[in-house]
């Protein structure tokens, strides 16, 4: 109720300050004298006197009892006062629902770590913060989850409190990629994390990928028991142009037929390099040869325990089967490898035993010069298997595992050329299947290399491994809190 000459806002309960919805003024009735009323005054006005309402001296209106006095606008008032208390209500058990919501969507998540390379520090627990309150930009609403892979794992990247980690994993490159330890190198993490350790973490190939690993073997027998298809599986560096392919052909998996050799090779192309020829695949094999690039052995960080010595050549590796019992058995981290079933001795028999790679001893040319010839290649759509290994695949794969016209490399089927890798004085690696195993992160892990349309989401970047050769790194982001 309102006092004769007085005014009144009703206010909107959920809008700031006092913003008046209506504004009235009450006029005194004829028995409110006492209250500072004037007789004879219209027993309702809007802000306009008597005089100018009815144009004439005032005229005394018969004693009307206080709730007639008011009429229909009064009534209209207190009404509408009722509706926006109830609104008042209900927008004060939504506000305490959407806290309840924010404060539900923030939860704190262990951070896997490197083991003995490196760890994370944990993110602050169970802090909330008011918007504001620290200068900081105010809490985004929660939004509904997205893929459960992507939403649980991305927040192991979380390290400051507005992290974008929890929104479908912020700016993330791969999202959605397989789970993995988290690689700290400083700022860099992730598919960022570096082929060297500068004063951290680094990245390196995994050993599984090794041609004859336990893994691929396994994987072999799964892909024959779904097609009927006898193959090997294997990974490497295959030279493709970018004009023909974007990518230069990383992701891509090439079905190879190789002299010597009892059964055809599927190998998905997870490297490139200047010194591979576009109808040469060079194989990662145990002890294939180091390279220019040797992150395997004789430093401080290498994965291998030992020297140089026992690897045989930079470019070839081992030259004969005997040669591969002097190597070290397991990285300076042995326990993954030994768990995975694998040793690098056996992994370089196995090369030898399955003809991928041969002796120069006696030889012209001698030792690490000679290698098997490519007779077909063409590419085919990578088996499920090989891919569930790398976690790398192409979104605009062939629909077959056979080779077509369509799909093979220029210059094949080659009917009557000879690998001429040893070849005096220069050799030619053309029609070749070369060998290598230099153990550093390959060209397929950078982002800067892919292209995320060809690729497959979640599977869009190659999956390395710590300095053990098999624990696998998280590579769904390349920086901490996702914003990169």
């Amino acid at each position: 109720w309102l006092k004769p000459g007085s005014k009144a806002a009703v206010v909107h309960p959920c809008l700031p300050g006092s913003v008046p919805l209506v504004s009235l003024r009450m006029a005194p009735t004829p028995d409110s004298s006492a209250e500072g009323g004037t007789h004879g005054q219209a027993p309702w006005a809007e802000g306009d006197s008597q005089d100018s309402l009815l144009g004439g001296p005032p005229q005394a209106p018969p004693r009307l009892p206080r709730w007639r006095a008011l009429r229909p606008a009064a009534l209209l008032c207190a009404l509408l006062c009722g509706t926006l208390g109830a609104a008042a209500w209900l927008c004060r058990q939504r506000a305490a629902a959407a806290t309840a919501s924010l404060t539900a969507s923030l939860p704190v998540e262990k951070v896997e770590t490197l083991g003995s390379v490196g760890s994370l520090q944990a993110p602050s627990q169970g802090i909330i913060v008011a918007p504001g309150a620290t200068g900081m930009p105010p809490a985004a609403p929660a939004s509904p989850p997205g893929p459960t892979s992507a939403d649980a794992s991305c927040r192991k990247y979380d390290k400051a409190q507005w992290s974008l980690c929890k929104k479908d994993c912020g700016r993330c490159f791969n999202a959605g990629g397989r789970s993995g330890a988290i690689c700290r190198a400083g700022t860099m993490t992730g598919y960022l994390c570096p082929p060297e350790p500068q004063g951290g973490d680094a990245a390196y190939a995994c050993m599984d990928w090794t041609f004859g690993s336990t893994a691929m073997r396994r994987a072999e027998r799964a892909f024959h028991d779904e097609t009927g298809e006898d193959v090997f599986f294997g990974v490497g560096t295959f030279g493709v142009s970018k004009e023909a392919d974007a990518q230069q052909g990383l992701g891509a998996c090439y079905r190879m037929l190789v002299e010597g050799v009892a059964k055809p090779i599927v190998a998905q192309a997870i490297n490139t390099g200047s010194d591979v020829a576009g109808n040469q695949f060079d194989l990662q094999i145990g002890a294939g040869g180091a390279g220019i690039f040797n992150t395997c052995v004789g430093g401080t960080s290498s994965m291998f325990p030992g020297g140089l010595a026992a690897w045989g050549c930079q470019y070839g590796g081992v030259d004969s089967r005997s040669a591969c019992a002097a190597l070290p058995m397991y990285p300076r981290s042995e326990q993954p490898m030994r768990a995975a079933g694998d040793t690098l001795p056996a992994l370089c028999e196995y090369s030898w035993d399955q003809g991928v790679r041969i002796s120069g001893a006696g030889k012209p040319s001698g030792p690490c010069k000679y290698n098997p010839t490519l007779r077909d290649v063409a590419r085919v759509r990578c088996p499920s298997q090989l891919a569930d290994i790398t976690q790398f695949q192409r979104a605009d794969e062939p629909q077959t595992y056979k080779a077509t016209p369509e799909h093979r490399i220029k210059g094949f089927p080659n009917r009557g050329y000879k690998c001429q890798s040893a070849a005096q004085p220069v050799g030619n690696s053309s029609f070749c299947l070369t060998r290598m195993m230099d153990c550093r992160k390959p060209s397929a892990a950078w982002i800067t290399n892919l292209h995320k349309e060809l690729m497959v989401p979640g599977r869009k970047v190659l999956q390395t491994c710590t300095a053990d050769g098999y624990t696998k790194i998280d590579v769904q982001c390349g920086c901490f809190d996702c914003n990169c």
